[in-house]
């Protein structure tokens, strides 16, 4: 097998939400997906929702922007060339202003993500 190189016409373009977009390159590996994502205010949307991923593990490298990452009672502050991982099973959020690359293993697909209700006042 070809180790391909993939441009930005390659990818996937989703717009989960006003102002955010995700690109989703293809990967040749079912262990490994590489996507470039841009936030502008919170991933889910809804201020009472948080996401699951059952099987993969994210890590979120900052390209540029700043802003927070929540994984389930903690809180991150983030800003350019920082890195975040949120394993697997926990409840996670980010919002901001903030672009960055994420790293899944295995590769992301969409059956394994869930979006769950959250209490915001105690934060999860």
């Amino acid at each position: 097998m070809e180790s391909p190189k993939y441009s930005r016409s390659d990818a996937f373009e989703i717009h989960p939400a006003e102002g955010s977009v995700i690109y989703e390159y293809p990967s040749q590996s079912r262990g490994l997906r590489i996507s470039f994502i841009r936030v502008k205010g919170r991933r889910p949307a809804a201020e009472d929702e948080a996401f699951v991923e059952h099987d993969c593990t994210f890590s979120l490298y900052v390209v540029e922007g700043s802003g927070t990452v929540t994984i389930d009672s903690t809180q991150y502050s983030v800003t350019k060339d920082d890195v975040v991982t949120v394993l697997s099973g926990k409840r996670w959020v980010i919002e901001g202003d903030l672009a960055y690359v994420v790293a899944t293993t295995p590769a992301f697909y969409p059956e394994q993500s869930e979006t769950v209700k959250i209490n915001r006042d105690c934060l999860f």
